[in-house]
């Protein structure tokens, strides 16, 4: 074998190796058994150890308070986004989104309609100054075109080890969570890269306003 297609399959073996470790279990719809069941107790920790809580009441949308750790960052509209600043970081609720698959008459439009009325619930909680002085909106996904579709600003994150860790946890939850399961992985999530959405503060206010 030629020293460089050796390398090139040592290097695929890899990169796969994580991904076939996940398929040492079994996961979907809410379940998971073997190496991928780490992860349920991963999000566990995660929404109790940041106190994550509902948008409002059967929301799919979940958030805490925070600060924005990275560089600084323009948005569209101008807006500003300095390190430090407070933002609201958003979480996708799976369990519920994993209820309303299996409640009757579900649909992906059904799905972006509770996200929209979780953003206006957001925006007018907001503009109540429920959370004091909050620059703008942030969350990361594999699940970017639909950032956009709900009015968010959306742009892939740097190709990093940090990026490629968030990668592997949100395509594990997405296995775990989805009626397809670890068929997930190889048909969806390894061809994603997480996308990280923004929306200041004053656009969700307006968009509020506006529905």
């Amino acid at each position: 074998m030629e020293p460089a297609k050796g390398l090139a399959r040592l290097r695929k073996w890899w990169l796969d190796l994580p991904w076939m470790v996940l398929h040492l279990g079994r996961a979907g719809n809410g379940r998971a058994l073997g190496v991928i069941s780490v992860w349920i107790g991963w999000e566990h920790l995660t929404l109790k150890g940041h106190r994550i809580q509902p948008v409002q009441p059967g929301s799919l949308f979940q958030f805490r308070v925070d600060v924005h750790r990275g560089a600084d960052h323009r948005l569209a509209d101008g807006t500003m986004v300095h390190r430090n600043d407070p933002i609201i970081e958003l979480h996708l609720d799976n369990r519920g989104l994993l209820a309303m698959r299996e409640g009757p008459g579900y649909s992906t439009w059904r799905t972006v309609h509770t996200l929209r009325s979780d953003l206006t619930a957001l925006g007018v909680r907001l503009s109540a100054g429920e959370f004091g002085r909050v620059v703008a909106v942030h969350g990361v996904s594999l699940m970017g075109a639909a950032g956009g579709v709900l009015g968010f600003e959306t742009q892939e994150l740097p190709h990093t080890l940090k990026t490629a860790f968030q990668r592997y946890f949100l395509a594990g939850l997405d296995a775990v969570y989805h009626p397809a399961g670890l068929d997930r992985l190889d048909s969806r999530a390894r061809g994603r890269w997480p996308v990280e959405v923004w929306m200041s503060s004053e656009r969700a206010i307006a968009l509020a306003t506006k529905r």
